[in-house]
């Protein structure tokens, strides 16, 4: 007959996995608790984009009362204030004197959107009404009636904050 020793459930590097599973766990739930604890309110944000590289007569479509969304993920963010539309403009090398130099790009226009859109504001973020969240510096792909444009929101108006 064979002899089989007493072996326990768990060896040591057992205890050390639950010990951190269970640590993570609780981190988690933590961190859960704090991010609902957040006050949100709802309201309106006032914010600018600016889309650059759009073909000439395609920014001419942009119109005050259009609805903006997502080109990528279809979400509706906010509805256009007014637009100013100007050639686009690139930095590009001077070869003859050296350095940078503006050149002005023939076939290309820049449109600079303000947008108004209902959202719930947080400490740590704006989510508008469709769901996008609104940061200056975030690059936005949006589509409207007849156009669409790349670019990136270059201010956000929170308000009286």
């Amino acid at each position: 007959m064979e002899k089989r020793g007493k072996r326990g459930i768990f060896n040591l590097f057992d205890i050390i996995v639950i010990v951190i599973v269970l640590a993570l766990a609780a981190v988690l739930l933590f961190v859960r608790a704090e991010r609902s604890g957040e006050e949100a309110s709802s309201g309106t944000v006032v914010y600018t984009m600016e889309l650059e590289g759009m073909r000439n007569g395609a920014a001419d479509l942009i119109s005050e009362g259009d609805q903006l969304v997502d080109k990528v993920k279809k979400y509706n963010i906010g509805t256009v204030l007014s637009v100013d539309i100007e050639p686009t403009v690139r930095q590009v090398n001077d070869y003859v004197n050296g350095g940078l130099v503006e050149s002005v790009v023939d076939d290309q226009q820049t449109a600079t959107i303000v947008v108004e859109a209902e959202c719930t504001e947080t400490s740590s973020q704006i989510t508008v009404d469709g769901g996008y969240i609104i940061r200056a510096g975030l690059t936005v792909s949006v589509r409207g009636p007849g156009y669409w444009g790349t670019g990136r929101i270059i201010s956000v108006d929170r308000g009286d904050a």
